[in-house]
């Protein structure tokens, strides 16, 4: 067999994909940026449970899948943000709000919620 006059050309590699997998951890960085400069974090204290108590009481009266919905959301999100006293917050919350029976109900199916919030914490990282 004779070889070729000119060498095979080369194919350059495929990207490294980098940029898409820093994404997740960017999009968790920015949320983080976003939460702490707006002050939301700071909305997470007993002083503003107790000022807007009856009309928490009130939402979840008249709205108790659409409250379930969104502590369940807040919880995750709390967790996944790292917010400071949000973890603590947020549990103490599900009983005043859901009242005591459903509330440590509640508030036991939110090792979930916090296994979710933690996932999406270290699931960026990782996949970085």
């Amino acid at each position: 067999m004779t070889k070729p006059d000119h060498p095979a050309p080369t194919v350059p590699p495929p990207p490294s994909g980098a940029p898409r997998r820093l994404l997740p951890l960017a999009v968790l960085a920015a949320l983080m940026a976003l939460v702490f400069a707006f002050g939301w974090h700071q909305h997470l204290s007993f002083k503003t449970i107790g000022l807007n108590y009856e009309a928490l009481k009130a939402f979840v009266a008249g709205n108790f899948p659409a409250a379930l919905a969104a502590y369940m959301a807040v919880y995750v999100a709390v967790v996944a943000l790292s917010l400071p006293g949000g973890l603590a917050m947020t549990t103490t919350v599900a009983s005043a709000a859901f009242g005591a029976a459903s509330g440590s109900t509640i508030v036991n199916a939110a090792v979930l919620y916090c296994c979710m919030g933690a996932l999406l914490s270290c699931a960026s990282p990782r996949r970085a």
